[in-house]
């Protein structure tokens, strides 16, 4: 009986971190922001910008940090002066942005 409970155990325990990693992709795979002017912005499950397009036109409005994070909040972004590691990614996930003197984004890229 007292194995049977150990191993009932042991399954649970290592089941519930599974089950919480499947939740968690599947609502990010869902994830999509909005835009400056309202419109939805794709964003790919894996947390990259799909649609180039709608994106330069975002940044070209000249958004504020907080309203960048708010339209991509899955897109890591990095700031001049931040400490990040400099590996490739092409999947468009981190943006190193260029900022003007009132904290905006002005441009940058995708690495």
């Amino acid at each position: 009986m007292e194995k049977m409970i150990r191993t009932a155990l042991v399954a649970l325990l290592m089941a519930a971190p599974l089950v919480a990693a499947a939740q968690t992709g599947s609502s990010q795979a869902a994830r999509s922001a909005q835009g400056s002017d309202g419109a939805r912005v794709a964003v790919a499950g894996s947390c990259g910008v799909t649609d180039l397009v709608s994106f330069n036109q975002f940044v070209a409005g000249r958004p504020t940090i907080p309203a960048f994070q708010a339209a991509y909040g899955c897109v890591h972004l990095v700031l001049p002066g931040d400490v990040t590691t400099r590996e490739i990614r092409t999947d468009n996930s981190r943006y190193f942005a260029e900022v003007d003197s009132f904290g905006r984004v002005v441009g940058g890229y995708f690495q």
